[in-house]
C-alpha cells in the first residue's frame, strides 16, 4: 500500500479512545487526521495521555470542529450512551 489510511478516533480521550489511539499508531498502514473529545476539546492528546506524546498528532477538537473531509475512516470510542445520541 502506498498511501495511507487517514483516520479519525470519536471519543479518543476515553480509554477505548485512547487505545484506539495506539494501535493506529502502531499500524504502518494508518495515518491519524482527527481526534476528538469533547470534553478534552483544545487540548493535546499527551496533555490527557503522557504515553502517546511520541508522536505527533492532531490536537483534540469537538466532533463538530473536526474536517471530516482529509478522513477516510472512523473509529468509534464513545461509551454507549453517547453513541445512541
Amino acid at each position: 500500500m502506498t498511501e495511507k489510511i487517514r483516520i479519525g478516533v470519536l471519543g479518543a480521550s476515553g480509554y477505548t479512545g485512547a487505545d484506539l489511539v495506539r494501535l493506529a499508531i502502531a499500524h504502518p498502514d494508518m495515518e491519524i487526521a482527527a481526534l476528538t473529545a469533547n470534553s478534552h476539546a483544545g487540548k493535546a492528546m499527551a496533555e490527557v495521555f503522557p504515553h502517546l506524546g511520541f508522536v505527533d498528532l492532531p490536537g483534540l477538537t469537538t466532533i463538530e470542529a473536526a474536517d471530516w473531509r482529509t478522513v477516510d475512516a472512523v473509529f468509534c470510542g464513545l461509551p454507549h450512551g453517547t453513541t445512541q445520541e
